[in-house]
């Protein structure tokens, strides 16, 4: 029996898919590791989609892999961001996993967000897509404040590359910016692989990072937050910024994943939670703008 991974099996869609595979196809499906599974007769997997390499350990053993609805709705702590992009993230993750595993095919129910541009990102690392040719209707398309039990965070905002830039060169640009753009209220400074961002004159960092040597994967650059005043220390994950450049493609996705605030959650939701929207916006202008102009000088400092 052959193995199929179902992403989206929750939806109403997906359900259907089910009812029609379940007899003929091993089904799987991913899950979070504190989601309560619906009884399926499914094999769910305990994978974080935001985790590259836990979907590629994930998606071993699958011959065929369906995508459909954006998997994050049911994974969701409290979300910013346009539900595209997030889905956009999710798919080269997908992409990228089913190449490492030589997954045979990918089909892509498309909807009317994702539209083709999914289904090129899904098969831009070389796995072969079958696209349908029905748009899924669906209502809306931002995600807003999305809530969880779990008091954590996740943005993720699309932009231009700039042209001649590495997406080493965008990560390290994004906190020279963000010093410059919110002079005297926000400061950076840099200590080899480290990264201390501190906000108005406390002495200690908001947020300590640390590039991710460890990271193998072409196109994306990670900066762990191991520390800060901002954060609690999670005993489940680790908080990060992400950089991920998409193949094929002079356009790249910045994320915040898995940031638990020290501050009370109400709090956070009105004040560093709009702020950080606003700041992913005016990014996204800079990048835009430096792409139109060629401002090569605009390079961040080696």
């Amino acid at each position: 029996m052959r193995n199929v991974l179902l992403l989206g099996v929750h939806s109403e869609v997906g359900i259907e898919l089910y009812e029609s595979l379940k007899e003929t196809y091993k089904l799987y499906a991913f899950s979070t590791f504190d989601q309560d599974n619906v009884r399926l007769d499914i094999e769910y997997l305990k994978v974080d989609l935001f985790d590259l390499d836990a979907v590629i350990e994930g998606v071993k053993g699958m011959d065929t892999i369906i995508f459909f609805d954006d998997p994050i709705m049911r994974l969701s702590r409290l979300t910013q961001g346009k539900m595209s992009d997030i889905m956009k993230l999710v798919a080269d993750s997908i992409g990228r996993a089913a190449t490492a595993n030589n997954v045979e095919q990918i089909i892509y129910v498309r909807d009317e967000i994702g539209g083709y541009n999914l289904g090129e990102i899904l098969g831009a690392h070389g796995t072969p897509v079958a696209i349908t040719k029905t748009d899924i209707k669906r209502q809306g398309k931002g995600l807003g404040y999305r809530t969880h039990p779990r008091k954590e965070y996740r943005s993720a905002s699309r932009s231009i590359m700039p042209e001649g830039w590495t997406i080493s060169d965008v990560a390290k640009y994004y906190f020279e910016w963000l010093s410059n753009i919110i002079f005297d209220v926000v400061s950076v400074e840099f200590k080899e692989d480290f990264v201390y961002v501190y906000i108005a004159q406390v002495s200690s960092p908001a947020f300590k990072l640390k590039l991710n040597r460890d990271i193998d994967h072409e196109g994306i650059v990670i900066y762990d937050v191991v520390s800060g005043f901002l954060i609690n220390d999670s005993k489940y994950k680790t908080p990060r910024f992400e950089f991920r450049a998409l193949k094929n493609r002079n356009d790249f996705i910045y994320a915040i994943h898995d940031l638990e605030p020290s501050i009370p959650w109400g709090l956070f939701s009105i004040t560093h939670a709009p702020v950080q929207a606003l700041i992913n916006r005016v990014y996204r202008v800079e990048m835009i703008i430096s792409g139109k102009l060629e401002r090569r000088g605009n390079k961040p400092n080696n």
